[in-house]
């Protein structure tokens, strides 16, 4: 008996080992509120239909995910002096499959649904507040009479290391510059994005390691730092998960922030989140089964704390990863008997449940009254 639990606790290890391995994802403890357990990165996938547009420093952004394959299939549009003016009067345009275009143009050509701008270099200490808001304005006015579906995001304007003389650009203006692009995106349903903070130094100028010019340009190793800022949901403005989030696609309920709110309450520690290609490598749940999906399992090799909340592209669909809920619940069961008796319990009172187009598994403690719950929220 005691070599067999030897051998199960180093098989669970190995599991849990690899699919962490597998997704890149660390081990998450269960936040205190609902606003840090909104706070998990972003997958790379979740940047497949964004389109980046900015100037040259964006420039640093975007060979930096291509080289290190991140952002996903995120589309990058940098053009070097690039700025919120040249965006409004197309004196400068961008390019894309052999046509040029303003961005109110680009976007439907791209069919993206989100578009990030990093802009206003070229443009602090140009005007004043005011014509800094009528160029926004004219911008995101131009973009949703096109593509009233997309969401707009603006990223803060990054530090420079030092001033110039007779330089109009300077720290203390790219600050109010800020200042008032986030006012403006609060009060115009658009999502400010702080790329700022992670650059700067503690006398709030741009850290001397990350400059490659003494002036405003990025090293191509300060990417690495960008790319995770923009995975960290509390850099953002807007809630992504929650009455913000995209439905165009015909999305029901939003299961991420029901999960977040569930993790939170039912105090779930460790929880990994899944990536679709292990859900699918792993379940044989496939990518087209599904309009939305989240997977979360225990890290703790010897706990079988694990939830699944499926929102399916049909019916049969719901069916079929029904059963694949069903067939995890027996495996872990098989796993727990004679091995962890208090784990092997909760296995007994596992749940797998469908509502329609909806599909859930619970492994908790408390997992009838998730299903229940579950059944309610989605009816």
């Amino acid at each position: 008996m005691e070599r067999r639990r030897s051998e199960i606790a180093a098989v669970l290890l190995c599991i849990s080992v690899l699919l962490c391995a597998f997704t890149r994802l660390p081990v998450f403890a269960a936040a205190e509120t609902p606003e840090a357990a909104s706070a998990l990165p972003l997958e790379d996938s979740w940047f497949d239909d964004a389109v980046l547009i900015g100037d040259s420093i964006a420039g640093t952004l975007q060979a930096y995910a291509e080289q290190h394959s991140q952002l996903g299939s995120a589309l990058f549009f940098c053009r070097t002096n690039y700025s919120i003016t040249s965006a409004v009067n197309g004196s400068m345009l961008l390019y894309y499959r052999g046509g040029g275009y303003k961005p109110n143009t680009l976007l439907p050509q791209t069919g993206a649904k989100k578009v990030f701008f990093l802009i206003g270099m070229n443009d602090v200490g140009s005007y004043d507040d005011g014509r800094y808001a009528s160029l926004w304005s004219t911008l995101v006015d131009g973009i949703r009479e096109n593509a009233p579906e997309i969401r707009i995001f603006f990223q803060s304007v990054t530090p420079m290391m030092k001033s110039l003389p007779n330089n109009a650009l300077t720290n203390a203006r790219i600050d109010r510059y800020n200042e008032l692009l986030r006012d403006f995106c609060e009060e115009n349903d658009c999502c400010y994005v702080d790329v700022t903070s992670i650059f700067k130094d503690d006398d709030g100028t741009l850290r001397d390691e990350l400059c490659r010019d003494g002036y405003v340009h990025l090293i191509l190793d300060a990417g690495a730092l960008w790319c995770a800022a923009l995975k960290d949901p509390a850099n953002y403005s807007r809630d992504l998960y929650g009455d913000w989030a995209a439905q165009e696609d015909g999305r029901g309920a939003d299961l991420r922030a029901y999960y977040d709110a569930l993790a939170v309450e039912a105090k779930l520690e460790d929880m990994v989140m899944l990536s679709s290609s292990t859900v699918y490598n792993a379940y044989g749940i496939a990518p087209e089964d599904y309009r939305q999906g989240i997977a979360a399992l225990c890290g703790d090799s010897v706990r079988v704390d694990e939830i699944w909340l499926f929102e399916a592209a049909d019916e049969d669909a719901a069916v079929r990863i029904l059963a694949a809920a069903q067939a995890r619940i027996e495996a872990r069961r098989e796993e727990m008997e004679g091995y962890l008796p208090d784990q092997y319990e909760i296995t007994r009172h596992a749940v797998a449940v469908r509502e329609g187009r909806y599909a859930a598994l619970f492994i908790t403690a408390t997992s009838g009254k998730m299903a229940q719950d579950f059944r309610q929220a989605v009816q």
